[in-house]
């Protein structure tokens, strides 16, 4: 299961999950627009010490931006990696 900690304003959210749409990987968006998911994103920024996005959550492995990956490109491919 892939979750993707998202805002709405965000292009390199956009871009990683039109990559993923494009190669047809499924996952979940938590938008952070909503306050239904404050507690989520909450937990999260407890969890890496950023609320950076897109935040990108592959069974237990956590790619935060500017920690696991720099470009959306490196982020995919480690998606790719670990599914």
């Amino acid at each position: 299961m892939i979750k993707i900690y998202t805002l709405s304003s965000c292009p390199y959210c956009n871009k990683i999950k039109k990559l993923l749409d494009d190669a047809n990987i499924e996952y979940h968006e938590i938008n952070g627009d909503s306050t239904e998911n404050d507690d989520k994103f909450r937990a999260l920024s407890k969890v890496t010490n950023s609320l950076n996005v897109p935040t990108i959550v592959v069974g237990k492995n956590i790619l935060v931006p500017e920690i696991s990956f720099n470009k959306i490109e490196e982020a995919f491919d480690l998606i790719k990696k670990l599914l």
